[in-house]
């Protein structure tokens, strides 16, 4: 069990989106992988083929634009114990939470469809600032 670690500080976190390139390099059943490159390492994107489809009208565009950014505001679920719940999926838009930390990244992810989609992004992605607890991730197509 993972141990969820600098979100008492919420004036501490990393809130500025961060819009980057990404590059396809394998297709797989229910995502693909894109790839860009950070200045100390690469950032493996798997992205579900429904979001991709419904951001880009294609099923796996050579490249991608992706945005990352703070959500906001979470909504509470119903009942005296509700608990904060993640947004439906929006058209090219997906609101993961986060789910664990790791050594070169902070994994989080998203239910749709009754599928888990994980999201790895990278430290380097959030410099000194910590991670928030939940994140949006915005696909289009260059321009």
């Amino acid at each position: 069990m993972s141990k969820m670690i600098g979100f008492a500080g919420l004036d501490h976190l990393w809130e500025d989106p961060v819009t980057l390139e990404f590059h396809r390099f394998k297709e797989h059943a229910r995502t693909v992988r894109y790839r860009c490159e950070l200045e100390a390492r690469g950032f493996d994107l798997y992205a579900p083929r429904f979001l991709l489809s419904d951001a880009t009208g294609e099923e796996a565009p050579e490249r991608i634009l992706v945005m990352i950014g703070m959500t906001k505001q979470q909504f509470q679920g119903i009942g005296f114990h509700g608990v904060p719940q993640s947004r439906e999926a929006e058209p090219g838009l997906l609101h993961y939470r986060f789910a664990e930390e790791k050594v070169n990244s902070k994994r989080y992810n998203v239910f749709y469809d009754d599928q888990r989609y994980d999201l790895y992004v990278p430290n380097e992605v959030f410099g000194d600032k910590a991670p928030p607890p939940e994140l949006f991730l915005r696909i289009g197509a260059p321009g």
